[in-house]
């Protein structure tokens, strides 16, 4: 994939794989020297792959907004496993619509996280949530702007059921020639999915969308878009 120059033949291939697997892995996403923003990624392994990846050229971009989960992976990043590459930049910031302050349920695993009084419905109960606290949130075009990122290659987005949110507040990345980005859309919101709602908005910026099978556990979808 590497020898192949970004556009519709890499499309296509990609295309291909997202039937299969149900998402572009890591190794067919991104290529040498890509700056890739990570948005809701508490995982060291995933982290360091896009590290590895990206190479000592490229820049990761780790937005996460549970404050813990960012010093862990710093600290286990930088001081414990040594990672040869420097390559990775934190953000301790929640991705919205707009600049405010939330608050966000913490899970008894953190791919339950979720932000409080939302109308987000998971299929999960209330006791699967072990405590709320407090987060800052702003726009991903204010948070990349505030930490001179000009340019973008790939994003990635887990963020539990606030990714249409997300995308409101991204008018200027996703403008970004060659863009593309994968996101886990899995839940509804107020009783409506939010696949189908994310597809429009990066359709309306003229992307090419590919949408993944239906999830068993939730009525979502992957989604993978690419401007070619």
């Amino acid at each position: 994939m590497r020898l192949i120059s970004e556009g519709k033949q890499k499309f296509f291939i990609r295309r291909i794989i997202f039937k299969l697997l149900d998402i572009v892995p890591v190794e067919f996403s991104t290529n040498p020297g890509d700056i890739v923003v990570l948005v809701g990624f508490h995982r060291i392994d995933s982290v360091l792959q896009w590290s590895y990846f990206t190479g000592e050229k490229g820049k990761v971009i780790v937005i996460e907004a549970v404050p813990e989960y960012v010093e862990n992976l710093r600290k286990n990043i930088e001081h414990h496993l040594n990672w040869p590459f420097n390559n990775i930049t934190y953000i301790n910031k929640g991705v919205d619509s707009s600049k405010s302050v939330k608050q966000i349920e913490i899970g008894e695993s953190a791919d339950f996280n979720k932000l409080s009084a939302q109308g987000i419905q998971d299929g999960l109960k209330d006791s699967n949530y072990v405590r709320n606290i407090e987060i800052e949130t702003d726009t991903l075009d204010n948070i990349l702007q505030s930490n001179n990122i000009d340019k973008v290659n790939h994003i990635e987005m887990t963020i539990s059921g606030m990714e249409v949110e997300a995308l409101r507040g991204m008018n200027t990345t996703l403008l970004n020639d060659g863009l593309r980005i994968q996101i886990r859309s899995l839940h509804e919101k107020d009783g409506q999915l939010l696949y189908p709602q994310a597809l429009k908005i990066l359709e309306d910026c003229d992307m090419k969308t590919l949408v993944g099978r239906k999830n068993k556990r939730f009525k979502g979808r992957e989604i993978f878009a690419s401007r070619i």
